[in-house]
C-alpha cells in the first residue's frame, strides 16, 4: 500500500507554461522510488468519472502484454487509485529543451509501432501526445489507456466527454462533434492528421 500524502502532482508544461494533464484523474509522483499515482478518487471538476476509470482498467489489462504497455505496480480499487512505473513524460524532457533522442534513439520508430499495434487491434488512442508517455531503459511506453477506443465503437454521447476535453483540442472538438455526439474516428484522424505537433515533428512524418 502506498501512501501518497507527501508525493507530487505532476503538470503538462506548455511552453513552460504548467498546465493540468487531464481532467479525468489526478496524476502523482513519487521520485524516490519512480512511481506515478493515477488518482481516480480525485478530480478537480464536479463530474462521474466512472466512465473512464472503468475504461483504464479494462485497457491495461487488454494491452498489458505489449511492451509499451505501462508497468503497474499496484491498483487500489478500494480508493480507486492506480500506481505505475514512471520516470517523466516525454513532455517534459522536450519541453525543458531536451532531445528525445537521447533517452530514446529511436522513439520515433516505437511510436509508429504503438500506434500500429492499436489499429492492428482496431483501436485508436487519444492521447497519443508526449504528456502521456515515458521512456525506461529506451522504451517508449504510453500510459493514459482509459484513451483507447475501439474504432467500431467511436461515436459517444457530447455529455460524456464535454468535461475533460482541453481547451487546445477545442478545434478538434468542433470538427468531430455532429449533433449530440462525437465520432472520435475524425478526432483521431484530425489530430494525427494536423492538430497535434508537440512531439516536434508532425505525426504523419512518423507514421
Amino acid at each position: 500500500m502506498y501512501n501518497t500524502d507527501n508525493w507530487e502532482e505532476v503538470y503538462r508544461l506548455d511552453f513552460d507554461v504548467p498546465s493540468y494533464t487531464n481532467h479525468v484523474y489526478v496524476p502523482l509522483l513519487d521520485k524516490d522510488s519512480g512511481t506515478l499515482c493515477m488518482d481516480y478518487g480525485n478530480v478537480r471538476i464536479d463530474f462521474d468519472n466512472s466512465f473512464y476509470w472503468d475504461r483504464e482498467l479494462k485497457y491495461l489489462e487488454q494491452f498489458k502484454n505489449y511492451s509499451w504497455a505501462p508497468v503497474v505496480k499496484n491498483i487500489d480499487i478500494s480508493t480507486r487509485k492506480i500506481f505505475i512505473e514512471f520516470t517523466e513524460s516525454c513532455n517534459n524532457i522536450l519541453f525543458t529543451n531536451r532531445a528525445l533522442e537521447d533517452h530514446c534513439a529511436d522513439w520515433k520508430i516505437q511510436l509508429k509501432q504503438i500506434i500500429k499495434d492499436l489499429e492492428s487491434n482496431n483501436f485508436i488512442k487519444l492521447t497519443i501526445q508526449p504528456h502521456s508517455f515515458y521512456i525506461k531503459d529506451n522504451t517508449l511506453h504510453t500510459f493514459d489507456m482509459y484513451a483507447c477506443v475501439d474504432k467500431d465503437q467511436a461515436t459517444v454521447p457530447v455529455h460524456i466527454l464535454k468535461h475533460v476535453i482541453g481547451q487546445k483540442s477545442q478545434d478538434r472538438w468542433l470538427e468531430s462533434t455532429f449533433g449530440d455526439y462525437v465520432d472520435l474516428n475524425v478526432f483521431y484522424d484530425q489530430g494525427v492528421k494536423k492538430h497535434i505537433t508537440e512531439w516536434g515533428v508532425l505525426l504523419p512524418e512518423i507514421l
